[in-house]
C-alpha cells in the first residue's frame, strides 16, 4: 500500500472524501517544503485522527492572498473572515492615508492583508495574548507588510490610549459555551478559548463595547466592520442599532449572516 492509500484509508472514514483530499494535498506541498520522512507523516496521520488541525501540524494556513504562520495560540483564519476582509478592501481600495484598529488581531490575518491592499498610515492590531502578537509579527515580517502590533486587553483599556482610526474591524470572542454542540471536536480541543469564547456572563460583551467606544474612537465618518456570530445575529445587530448605528449585515458562502458594518447615523 502506498503512503497516500494508507492515508487514505485511515483518514476517509472520518473526514469523508472531499476533506482527506484537501488535507493530502496541504500535506504534500507541506512535506515537500520540509522533507518529511515517511515516519513523520504516519505520525501526522496519528494526530489528524485525534482531530488535530492539519494547520497545526504544518504550522501554516492560507488566507486570502497570504501564507501565513499558525500556532495553538492562534485561531485558524477562515474563509468567512476573508469575506469580512474582502468587503473593507472594495469599499475603501481607492481611499488614501486610512488608518486601521484590528481588535482580538490573532495570527494578524485581517489587518496584514488589509494592510497589503489599502493605503494605511496606521494599521494597528491589538491583542491580550503575547503568544498570539508572536505569530502576528512574524508573519508581518514573512509577508513583508508593516502593522504595528500591541498587546492590549480592550475591553479594560482607557479610551484616550486608543489611537483615533478610520476603521474599526474585529473577529472577536464571540460563542458562548451553550454552542459547544455546534462545533468541531478539532476546533473545542486544540484551538485557543481565548480566542472563541467571550465571557462567560456575557458572551456578546466585545460587539457591547465596540457598539458603544467606536464612536469615541473613529474619526468622521469612520467605520466598523465585524464578523458576527451567526446565531446571535439578532441581539448583535440589537446592541449596534440601539447604540444609533446605522447597520448593514451580509450572508457569507454558506448562507449565514456573518458580516455587519456600521456606521454613525447622520444627526
Amino acid at each position: 500500500m502506498t503512503l497516500k492509500d494508507y492515508f487514505y484509508t485511515e483518514l476517509e472514514p472520518i473526514y469523508g472524501l472531499g476533506e482527506t483530499t484537501a488535507m493530502w494535498k496541504h500535506l504534500a506541498i507541506y512535506r515537500l517544503k520540509s522533507n518529511r520522512s515517511d515516519s513523520d507523516l504516519k505520525t501526522e496521520i496519528k494526530k489528524l485522527k485525534q482531530n488535530y488541525p492539519i494547520q497545526y501540524i504544518t504550522g501554516e494556513s492560507a488566507f486570502y492572498d497570504l501564507l501565513l504562520s499558525v500556532t495553538p495560540d492562534v485561531l485558524i483564519p477562515r474563509p468567512e473572515t476573508e469575506e469580512l476582509v474582502d468587503w473593507v478592501i472594495k469599499d475603501y481600495r481607492d481611499s488614501k492615508q486610512l488608518s486601521i484598529l484590528d481588535i482580538g488581531t490573532g495570527s494578524g490575518c485581517i489587518i496584514l492583508t488589509l494592510g497589503r491592499h489599502l493605503n494605511c498610515q496606521l494599521c494597528l492590531g491589538v491583542d491580550i495574548s503575547s503568544g498570539a502578537l508572536d505569530v502576528a509579527r512574524h508573519n508581518a515580517i514573512a509577508n513583508d507588510v508593516k502593522v504595528d502590533f500591541r498587546q492590549m486587553d480592550i475591553l479594560n483599556t482607557k479610551i484616550e490610549e486608543i489611537p483615533k482610526v478610520d476603521i474599526i474591524v474585529s473577529n472577536p470572542p464571540y460563542i458562548s459555551k451553550s454552542e459547544q454542540s455546534e462545533m468541531t471536536k478539532s476546533t473545542l480541543d486544540h484551538e485557543p478559548d481565548i480566542a472563541l469564547y467571550g465571557p462567560d456572563h456575557d458572551p456578546l460583551r466585545f460587539y457591547t463595547w465596540i457598539a458603544n467606544s467606536g464612536s469615541m474612537i473613529l474619526n468622521p465618518n469612520g467605520v466598523i466592520y465585524v464578523e458576527l456570530n451567526a446565531l446571535a445575529h439578532h441581539e448583535i445587530l440589537a446592541i449596534f442599532e440601539e447604540n444609533k448605528w446605522e447597520t448593514e449585515m451580509r450572508k457569507d458562502i454558506y448562507g449565514h449572516w456573518r458580516m455587519l458594518k456600521a456606521k454613525m447615523r447622520s444627526s
